[in-house]
């Protein structure tokens, strides 16, 4: 029988004493138990762990190697059991979000700020992925949670997205995005037919802006008089910069295009926006770091968190 984890502190602190006596006492156990216990193990291993004299105990050179061995078999279980205390309280481990890049960049950083504050000790692993693979990540358990945008279908956000639950935080609305000296940039707004007489840049068919913007231009039979895509968030903006064209963007995505100087208006007729919000797997128990961050999101919209032009808190 090998020993147990309560047989290997005994033989330890027996070596840190070197007397049965005082070890007796730190352990709080009576003499008599304790020498039974050391006994035992040294029956258990076949090895003479200590010579004993009336007056010393003595580590053998088996008892040495032993005690070296059941140092680190304590550590390891005392500091595995530490780590997981810590994760039942939500104070450590790791919290995977996958997130939209747009909303990665700009939501995401002052909650993880937040977190950190109360959770110094979590790590946090960002996967900033399109609309579709988010879903993906979050139902085939690869991370605790995403921030991502709903599909607009209506005033009130869904109950959910793709089957998952999904929990509204903030909205952002869309804007008509141009160099600062397009024609269209002293507009206080724009109607989204008037995008029939513009050159546009749109992102490619793999980006969620590009479904919504689509459909709008759809429902009110907008058909810009000549367009370029591009996937890249810089791109888009450094083309409508060169002047090529004009963009739709939502608020959210306009702090990534910043660099590039432009002007953004209000979209009108009508204004469309985004649902911003958790998507979480009701299938898998959630991590109390990942609880953590919940409320931390919502601390940020109780104190109205500073959120960039055409985005609000709900």
């Amino acid at each position: 029988m090998n020993p147990t984890l309560a047989q290997l502190r005994v033989v330890v602190v027996v070596a840190e004493e070197r007397n049965f006596s005082r070890a007796a006492k730190r352990l709080l156990v009576a003499q008599s138990s304790l020498s039974r216990t050391v006994a035992e193990v040294e029956r258990s291993v076949g090895a003479a762990l200590f010579e004993r004299t009336t007056r010393h105990v003595e580590v053998t050179p088996d008892g040495v190697a032993f005690v070296a061995i059941a140092e680190r078999v304590l550590a390891a279980y005392d500091e595995g059991m530490t780590h997981f205390s810590g994760y039942l309280e939500g104070t450590v481990g790791v919290l995977r979000i996958a997130a939209l890049p747009s909303l990665a960049a700009t939501l995401l950083p002052g909650t993880v700020i937040r977190l950190r504050r109360q959770r110094p000790q979590v790590r946090v692993e960002v996967e900033d992925v399109l609309a579709g693979d988010v879903v993906e990540k979050v139902r085939g358990g690869e991370v605790d949670l995403a921030l991502t945008a709903a599909p607009v279908l209506g005033v009130a956000p869904p109950a959910t997205v793709d089957g998952l639950p999904f929990t509204a935080l903030a909205t952002d609305t869309f804007r008509c995005l141009m160099a600062p000296d397009h024609h269209l940039a002293g507009r206080t707004s724009v109607a989204w037919e008037e995008l029939s007489r513009e050159a546009f840049v749109s992102f490619d068919g793999a980006s969620s802006v590009r479904a919504i913007v689509e459909a709008i231009f759809a429902s009110r039979d907008v058909e810009p008089v000549r367009r370029v895509s591009a996937r890249n968030v810089a791109t888009v903006a450094g083309l409508c910069a060169a002047g090529l064209g004009v963009s739709a963007v939502p608020a959210f995505v306009l702090p990534l295009m910043g660099f590039a100087g432009l002007a953004s208006v209000p979209l009108v007729d009508p204004v469309v926006s985004r649902h911003i919000g958790v998507l979480t797997d009701p299938r898998r128990e959630r991590s109390r770091a990942a609880t953590t961050l919940l409320q931390v999101l919502r601390e940020q919209a109780d104190e109205d968190d500073p959120l960039p032009p055409g985005a609000t808190w709900n």
